[in-house]
């Protein structure tokens, strides 16, 4: 593809107008040079697209796919996630004035209630929160992601709460996200609790 032609193609990608056609081996050979690390940015079309029900085209397909023998790979993959929920334990025992924080969430990771909603807020509770919790299905859970916003924990715990009364709602924060805006938000806790309680029957 020439570059005049290139740049149309990106610009009525970018659209939504054009789609470019499928790579052939040559071409995915070109693009995965440095020279043309720029190129992947283009998206790749599918090879067969869904009209409809994607829940349905799923359930039809998955029937057609063949489970496949665990190797060496997999293998190795399992053995150092073993390996590295067994660091993340011996971290969390380590003894600590007053308390190791880290061992706070390795406990409530497996007295997590079934079907519980958690909120995570930046800083140190964001990375313990995604290193030492079990999700189990049925839970849900969120923070702020890539944004690193501070204060996010309590308002995502209340709005979980509000949309889902009979669900258990569990915010984790450390002390400078709490008073950023924690502190403030109990008084919309106190005023709002009463209704998440008869909503849910209580």
């Amino acid at each position: 593809m020439r570059g005049a032609s290139r740049r149309a193609v990106r610009r009525g990608v970018a659209r939504g107008f054009v789609h470019p056609g499928p790579l052939s081996r040559r071409q995915l050979a070109r693009r995965r040079g440095p020279a043309r690390r720029h190129a992947l940015r283009l998206p790749v079309p599918p090879q067969q697209r869904n009209h409809g029900n994607l829940i349905v085209s799923l359930g039809q397909l998955l029937p057609l796919l063949a489970q496949k023998v665990a190797g060496p790979w997999r293998q190795r993959i399992e053995a150092n996630v073993a390996k590295w929920w067994s660091t993340l334990e011996e971290r969390a025992m380590e003894p600590a004035k007053p308390v190791n924080p880290q061992r706070v969430f390795w406990e409530l990771s497996s007295r997590l209630p079934d079907g519980c909603i958690l909120s995570a807020d930046s800083g140190s509770s964001a990375n313990w929160f995604a290193r030492d919790l079990k999700l189990r299905r049925g839970m849900r859970a969120s923070l702020s992601g890539t944004l690193a916003t501070m204060g996010c924990a309590i308002p995502y715990a209340l709005a979980a709460k509000l949309a889902h009364p009979r669900r258990v709602v569990i915010a984790l924060l450390g002390d400078g996200a709490m008073q950023m805006n924690g502190l403030t938000e109990l008084v919309t806790v106190a005023d709002r609790w009463r209704d998440s309680r008869s909503r849910r029957g209580a």
